[in-house]
C-alpha cells in the first residue's frame, strides 16, 4: 500500500484521536452538495449490475432444480437397481448428498441475497439505480426458467450438470468487474477506488466529488463503532423495518399460493399443458412483468409502482376467489367463466413481476444506511426466506380451513393492506442519493415521502 493509501482515516484524525470532521451525535449525514451525474456513463454500471445479478441466476437455477429433477429421480429405473445388501448404504449416502447439496445451495442463496443487492446499490448512480435494481429478481426468474427448459427434454444428470456450470460462469464474469468504491475506500484502497469509479462512471465524469462524498461517509461510519443499542435508534431500526415490511407484503401477496395452484388453475381453464410446460408459461409471464417494471420504475417511482402492483394483485386474488366460490357453490354459473382463472393468473403474475417481485429487494438495499447495510440486508433476506417458508407450509392448511376461495381472498386482503402501507409509510427513493435517504430516517421530511 502506497503512502497515498495509508489509512485515509488516520490522515483525517488528529493526534488526540479525535476526528477533524464534526460528527453529529445522532449520526445524521450532512449533505453539502448534490453531485451532477449527467456525464456519468450508464453502460459500465449496467454491465457490472448484470454481472452481480447473475448470482441470482445461479440461485434461481438451484431453486428450480428440484421441479424437473424430482419426478425423474422417483421414476428412474437405473437408480432403483440396487441390491438388498447395498441398499442401506446407498440410501444413507443418497440422503446425505442430497441434504448437503441443498444445504450448500441454501447458504449460497443467503449470501447472494445479502450481498448482490447491496453491491448493485453501491455502484449505481441514482438515475439508473431503479432499473438495475430489477436485475436481481429478473435473474432469479431466468435461473428457474433455465432449469425448467432443461427439464423439458434432458435427463436429470444433464440438468444437474447445467446448473453446476452456472457458478463457473459467475466467477468468470465477476473477475472483470471492479470492487465497490465504498468498500475500497473503507479498506483504505484509495487508488483502487478511483480506478473503480472511473471504470463505472466513464472517462467524461469527474470522480473527485463522488470520491470526497464516499470518504466523508466512511469517516462518519468508521469513527463511531456500531453497537447493539444503535439498532434501537431511528436511523437504524426504521429502514430495517421498512425492508422487512416490503418482504412481508411480497410473500403475503399470494405469490406462492398462485404458483402452487397454477397447474390446477390452468386445468380448470381447460388447458391440457404438461405441468413443466405450465411452469415455464408462469415464469415467462413473471419475467415479462419484470421487464415492464424495469422500464417504468425510473419514471413512476418506487411507491406508485408498489401500490399499482399491490392493486393488481389484490384485484386478481379477489377475482380468483370469486370464481372458485362460484365453482364450489354454483358450477353451472361458473362454466361460462372458464376463461376467468387463466386470465386472472396471468394478470396477477405479470403484476407481481412488475412490482412486488423485484421492488422489495431494490427498496431494502436503497433505504439501508451504509453503516448497517450488510446486517440490514441479511435481516431482510432472512425475513424473505422465513416468510416464504411460512406461506408455503400454511397454504394447504388455509385452503382446507377456509376453502380455496377463502385462501385467495385472505391473500387479497394483505394486498389491500400493502397499498395503505405504501401510501402512508413507504418513503420514495427515486432519484435520491444515499445521504438524502439516510437523512430522512433521522429527521423525516414528508416531502421525501410524498414525491
Amino acid at each position: 500500500m502506497g503512502d497515498d493509501e495509508t489509512s485515509y482515516i488516520d490522515k483525517t484524525t488528529s493526534s488526540t484521536g479525535q476526528n477533524r470532521f464534526p460528527i453529529n451525535a445522532t449520526m445524521e449525514p450532512e449533505i453539502d452538495y448534490e453531485i451532477d451525474y449527467s456525464k456519468a456513463c450508464k453502460r459500465p454500471q449496467i454491465l457490472a449490475a448484470l454481472a452481480a445479478a447473475f448470482s441470482a441466476f445461479v440461485m434461481g437455477a438451484t431453486l428450480g432444480w428440484s421441479s424437473p429433477v424430482q419426478p425423474q429421480l422417483q421414476q428412474n429405473s437405473t437408480l432403483n437397481k440396487v441390491t438388498d445388501q447395498n441398499s442401506t448404504w446407498y440410501r444413507i449416502l443418497e440422503r446425505m448428498m442430497l441434504y448437503l447439496g441443498r444445504l450448500l445451495g441454501g447458504l449460497a442463496a443467503g449470501i447472494c441475497c445479502a450481498v448482490a443487492p447491496c453491491f448493485i446499490g453501491e455502484i449505481s448512480t441514482p438515475d439508473v439505480r431503479g432499473t438495475v435494481g430489477f436485475f436481481f429478481s429478473t435473474n432469479i426468474g431466468l435461473g428457474i426458467l433455465f432449469t425448467q427448459v432443461l427439464g423439458l427434454g434432458l435427463d436429470w444428470r444433464f440438468i444437474s450438470g447445467g446448473c453446476a456450470i452456472t457458478p463457473l460462469v459467475l466467477f468468470a464474469i465477476l473477475y472483470f468487474v471492479p470492487e465497490s468504491p465504498y468498500f475500497l475506500v473503507k479498506n483504505n484502497k484509495i487508488e483502487k477506488a478511483i480506478k473503480s469509479l472511473k471504470w463505472l462512471r466513464g472517462n467524461l465524469f469527474n470522480v473527485d466529488a463522488e470520491l470526497t462524498q464516499i470518504k466523508s461517509r466512511v469517516i462518519e461510519d468508521s469513527t463511531q463503532q456500531l453497537h447493539l443499542r444503535d439498532f434501537l435508534r431511528p436511523w437504524a431500526y426504521k429502514p430495517i423495518l421498512i425492508g422487512v415490511a416490503v418482504m412481508f407484503f411480497q410473500q403475503f401477496s399470494g405469490l406462492n399460493a398462485a404458483l402452487f395452484y397454477s397447474v390446477e388453475i390452468l386445468q380448470v381453464a381447460g388447458s391440457n399443458l404438461d405441468a413443466l410446460v405450465s411452469a415455464v408459461v408462469v415464469i415467462i409471464t413473471l419475467l415479462i412483468g419484470n421487464f415492464l417494471g424495469a422500464v417504468v420504475v425510473s419514471r413512476l417511482g418506487r411507491r406508485p409502482l408498489f401500490m399499482i402492483s399491490e392493486a393488481i394483485a389484490c384485484l386478481s386474488m379477489c377475482v380468483l376467489g370469486f370464481y372458485f366460490y362460484l365453482l364450489a357453490n354454483n358450477p353451472e354459473t361458473a362454466k361460462p367463466l372458464a376463461w376467468l382463472p387463466l386470465t386472472s393468473l396471468i394478470v396477477f403474475i405479470s403484476g407481481i413481476g412488475m412490482g412486488l417481485g423485484p421492488l422489495p429487494w431494490l427498496i431494502s438495499s436503497e433505504v439501508l444506511p451504509a453503516k448497517i447495510r450488510g446486517q440490514g440486508s441479511s435481516i431482510a433476506a432472512l425475513a424473505n426466506f422465513g416468510l416464504s417458508f411460512i406461506v408455503t407450509k400454511t397454504f394447504i392448511d388455509i385452503q382446507r380451513a377456509v376453502t380455496p376461495a377463502g385462501a385467495f381472498w385472505f391473500y387479497g386482503g394483505f394486498c389491500l393492506l400493502g397499498i395503505f402501507f405504501a401510501l402512508f409509510l413507504l418513503p420514495e427513493t427515486k432519484d435520491k442519493t444515499s445521504e438524502q435517504i439516510e437523512a430522512f430516517f433521522v429527521t423525516p421530511n414528508r416531502n421525501v415521502v410524498r414525491e
